[in-house]
């Protein structure tokens, strides 16, 4: 029986065991969070007011087998009714979750761009969309279409 086992295991790429390692096909999704990475849930995401006067709200990733040996470059970019509403290009440290399986990155800013108000996202669907480039060269992307909410303007 163990020799069974063993030899099913050999099938299995080293590198799908673990997947803080790089793999072939790495993935990326879109999640929150400001101290730690959430998944996306049908919650809101809240309209954060920055200290420096601008509007942001916090986007979080998880990746599987990205090459993460420096900060990576990205762009976030979040859209209402087609028109660009949000933007940034921050550059994203992951961090190892063995205990979920993922490379986790999180308190990433997707910030209002100039003209646009917290009345014009309050209560609206944003469709974000993230391009991320590996220390390998490899881009990947992940979209997802969030609810935003601003707690102020109730």
């Amino acid at each position: 029986m163990l020799l069974l086992l063993l030899a099913c295991a050999s099938d299995v790429p080293d590198s799908a065991a673990d997947p803080c390692e790089p793999w072939d096909s790495p993935e990326l999704t879109l999640g929150t969070g400001e101290v730690a990475y959430e998944p996306l849930t049908e919650s809101p995401l809240t309209l954060v007011y920055g200290p420096q006067g601008g509007q942001h709200v916090l986007i979080g990733l998880a990746g599987r087998g990205l090459t993460t040996d420096d900060a990576l470059d990205s762009e976030l970019t979040g859209h209402i009714g087609g028109a660009l509403a949000a933007r940034s290009t921050p550059y994203v440290t992951f961090r190892c979750n063995a205990s979920e399986g993922t490379q986790q990155a999180w308190n990433l800013f997707l910030v209002l761009v100039e003209g646009v108000t917290p009345q014009d996202v309050h209560d609206q669907d944003m469709d974000v969309h993230v391009t991320l480039t590996d220390t390998e060269g490899r881009t990947l992307e992940a979209s997802a279409t969030v609810h935003v909410y601003d707690p102020s303007q109730d």
